[in-house]
């Protein structure tokens, strides 16, 4: 089957709106910490900190929540259209009317799960930010440096998990949808992984892979690219599915698809 990405354009969209925010948060963290570092004694009160950053990242999350609910739908209606296509590529002549109807309640909940880490990434990154803001007093920094610390913790903590919180969780919806599709029409399913050198080894050894629908993938463990430890083997369903408690490793930033499969061979 010829790969061609049933995502990119989606993906780079949901990312951007994503990052957006994010900026946009960064910006306002800024102006905060640059009112809140200057204190006539030059003693900082961290509590009022904390809320002043609680505030901010409520903010955060009610804005970045739309376009997360926004593209959960896109993922899992991209993933209706494309199963189709694919099946009717392997011979599949009829498709029933259910098929290509999307089940509200499945994308209601595929969102509230991806949902459930825009509170963590906004904790984290509190808690990155006052590290670096008592870091840079008991050095005894300026505003200034104390400022650019905390934009470049942002960059490095913030921004990163927003990208991947995009790409996980889109692909996860279109792979739930595709899955609950295949399990329907075809009796075997394929993994197909995305062809280019951020694939892991993990899934690139997987790419091909058919198997009867109701099995599950068994994933290799591999070793990141960067060094570090072994990232363990798992068993999906689909790509991107959490359903057995797989490590993150195997699951965070995968664009892999499945796809249904009317014979083995």
């Amino acid at each position: 089957m010829r790969y061609i990405d049933p995502l990119r354009s989606q993906r780079s969209q949901y990312t951007n709106e994503m990052l957006k925010i994010v900026r946009n948060y960064r910006s306002h963290v800024l102006e905060v910490m640059r009112n809140k570092l200057r204190t006539p004694d030059n003693k900082l009160d961290y509590e009022d900190i904390g809320k002043a950053l609680d505030r901010l990242n409520e903010v955060m999350v009610r804005r970045a929540t739309d376009p997360l609910k926004r593209f959960t739908r896109v993922g899992y209606l991209r993933g209706i259209d494309q199963t189709i296509q694919h099946l009717q590529t392997e011979g599949l002549a009829q498709v029933n009317v259910f098929f290509s109807k999307p089940d509200e309640v499945a994308i209601e909940k595929l969102a509230e799960t991806a949902g459930q880490y825009l509170p963590d990434m906004a904790k984290d990154t509190k808690d990155k930010i006052i590290r670096i803001v008592q870091a840079g007093d008991k050095e005894g920094l300026g505003i200034s440096r104390i400022g650019k610390n905390v934009y470049e913790g942002i960059n490095a903590l913030t921004i990163p998990r927003a990208e991947a919180l995009a790409t996980t969780s889109l692909n996860q919806a279109y792979n739930y949808s595709a899955f609950e599709r295949v399990r329907q029409m075809a009796p075997y399913k394929i993994w197909i992984a995305t062809h280019d050198d951020r694939t892991r080894d993990s899934h690139n050894k997987m790419d091909g892979v058919v198997i009867e629908t109701e099995e599950r993938f068994h994933v290799p463990a591999f070793k990141p690219s960067k060094g570090g430890r072994e990232v363990p083997a798992c068993d999906l369903m689909f790509p991107g599915d959490v359903s057995n408690d797989p490590p993150l490793g195997q699951i965070i930033n995968c664009r892999c698809i499945v796809s249904g499969k009317m014979r083995k061979s």
